[in-house]
């Protein structure tokens, strides 16, 4: 049974043509493959994800004309095709949305444990491509209106098949789109339309986030010419600690102890991620000790627990006078055993 495009890209029955356009682009950018590699359930996602748009386009969304550009003629010779565009800005510029934001950019971010646990924000500085604020964006210090497509930038063909009329819409190739030709380019841009800016952006650590996961900051990426910006990809990753180990939500670590101090049953002040904790070695009996809630939060606002290891350090040089004068203080040895853990 064949699915419902609808369904597929998680919009009603009837939508618009601008709301299975916008369904279309989270869906895509989530399931892409360049942020997926080696999914091959998120690829079959993003074939389908495809051809649901492709499906609805040709209908027409909710209306029986189509306003705008038609893409019912748009096909690949094959789906390897379509992972050749390059990335984010080639894959919606292939369907029309090129003019809709500017590039999408990603950048990757490491978090301490210590930054994962406390939460809060952090400050990252980013370059994207900005409007030139000499020239407008235009790129031009003097330029004049394209004589083939009037300054719309864009140029109408019609083809007729199966009895149908297909008009399309495609971008003008003697301006490039942009409706104008540049008869002598900005000197600050160098005629591109965009400078390169740094920015110092505040970023959210998000409660429960994990090792290569990511957020997206909306308008914190490239500008296009009508200076809306594309988004910002925030893909983070978790230092390996020197002393604490990441199991889930909980964290590991070893303590080193002197046989003397487990012995007494002395108590032991430690640092940790989450600030000093105290270890009562009487109470470890030889199994790992286990602190409760003071781990790392998943998503709903639960927190792991941290087990401490014990490993016991033993003086170097025990002679028989001092193994007799432990089995004294001791009494009668325990033979090995085993059990379930």
């Amino acid at each position: 049974m064949e699915e419902d495009p609808y369904k597929i890209l998680g919009i009603k029955p009837g939508a618009s043509e601008e709301e299975i356009k916008k369904a279309y682009k989270t869906l895509a950018k989530k399931y892409h493959p360049d942020l997926n590699a080696g999914n091959k359930e998120a690829e079959e996602k993003f074939k389908k994800i495809n051809q649901a748009y492709r499906e609805l386009t040709n209908r027409g969304g909710q209306s029986s004309q189509n306003v705008g550009p038609d893409y019912s003629n748009v096909h690949f010779e094959d789906f390897a095709d379509f992972f050749n565009f390059g990335g984010f800005e080639d894959i919606f510029r292939g369907f029309g949305f090129g003019e809709e934001t500017g590039n999408d950019l990603r950048v990757d971010v490491n978090l301490t444990l210590d930054e994962l646990i406390k939460g809060g924000s952090k400050k990252i500085e980013i370059t994207r491509n900005v409007l030139c604020r000499t020239c407008g964006g235009t790129g031009a210090a003097e330029k004049h209106t394209c004589p083939k497509c009037k300054g719309t930038g864009r140029v109408r063909s019609t083809t007729r098949g199966f009895g149908s009329l297909f008009v399309t819409m495609a971008r003008c190739d003697m301006c490039s789109g942009k409706g104008y030709i540049i008869d002598k380019a900005c000197q600050v841009c160098g005629g591109s339309g965009f400078v390169k800016r740094k920015e110092e952006i505040s970023i959210p650590i998000p409660r429960g986030i994990s090792d290569n996961e990511y957020i997206v900051l909306s308008d914190k990426g490239d500008q296009n010419r009508q200076g809306l910006s594309g988004d910002l990809q925030v893909v983070f990753h978790i230092l390996k600690d020197k002393y604490f180990k990441v199991e889930g939500k909980n964290l590991r670590t070893t303590l080193h102890v002197d046989i003397r101090d487990l012995l007494e049953g002395k108590l032991i002040e430690i640092d940790t991620p989450a600030g000093k904790e105290e270890i009562d070695l009487k109470d470890s009996r030889g199994k790992p000790i286990v602190i409760k809630g003071r781990g790392l939060f998943d998503r709903n606002g639960r927190r792991g627990d941290l087990i401490v290891d014990l490993a016991i350090e033993i003086p170097g040089k025990v002679g028989r006078r001092e193994l007799s004068e432990l089995d004294k203080l001791l009494g009668n040895r325990v033979d090995p055993f085993i059990s379930e853990s």
